[in-house]
């Protein structure tokens, strides 16, 4: 399921931890998605695969 800028998302970060954030950009489609996302917690952008997002959240 493609995401997009300004989905909330549940993702897991460089130490396989749940995080939750709101997508900031998007960079290429598909497998090969990356994306910067915004961490609700830290405020911190971080970047993410596609296969890193485990949901979207409402």
């Amino acid at each position: 399921m493609p995401h997009r800028q300004g989905d909330r998302v549940e993702y897991r970060d460089e130490m396989n931890q749940k995080q939750t954030g709101v997508i900031q950009d998007v960079q290429g489609s598909g497998q090969q998605a990356r994306y910067t996302v915004e961490n609700l917690e830290t405020q911190r952008q971080e970047q993410v695969r596609e296969q890193q997002i485990e949901r979207d959240l409402d």
